[in-house]
């Protein structure tokens, strides 16, 4: 049983044997904290660590346990809400990603086709003459208008573009 004055005077002095206590009575029962808070497991002793290494870094004071446990208390309970803040947010935004670039396998398809047509094309033009190639070249470099502005071109050429 450790003396609880002696403990706070050697951990606001920056003792290694305070720390060590420190470490070994209230690690356990913050990560079951943190963990009941997050519903995870996954980055809990980060959490706690994080707040252990920030009361160390810091120039904090306290009078007696019963202050440095609410002070540990409330650090991991603000650190496991922006955990959970920022996981939330992240599942989010990848959410957000994945439904804006979701392609169907038939969209990818036509893509595939649209693209292997142009190239195709392309390449027809490039063996014509001059004169024939005096045709318009495609200003709009959208895909769909330059599919268009390729087809009006193989049209006045007299070119069926299928594949």
């Amino acid at each position: 049983m450790r003396d609880n004055e002696r403990f706070i005077i050697d951990l606001n002095k920056k003792r290694e044997t305070a720390w060590q206590q420190l470490y070994e009575e209230f690690y356990p029962a913050l990560c079951t904290y943190v963990a009941k808070l997050t519903h995870e497991n996954v980055g809990v002793e980060d959490i706690v660590q994080e707040c252990m290494i920030g009361l160390w870094d810091s120039s904090l004071q306290f009078p007696n346990v019963k202050s440095l446990a609410g002070w540990l208390y409330k650090a991991v309970y603000n650190r496991a809400l922006n955990m959970i803040r920022d996981r939330d947010n992240a599942r989010r935004l990848l959410g957000n990603y994945t439904s804006e670039i979701s392609y169907t396998e038939e969209m990818a398809i036509d893509l595939a086709i649209e693209e292997s047509v142009i190239a195709k094309f392309r390449s027809v033009l490039s063996e014509l003459s001059d004169q024939q190639r005096g045709l318009e070249s495609p200003g709009d470099r959208t895909a769909i208008g330059s599919f268009r502005k390729y087809s009006e071109n193989a049209e006045k050429a007299g070119l069926c573009l299928s594949p």
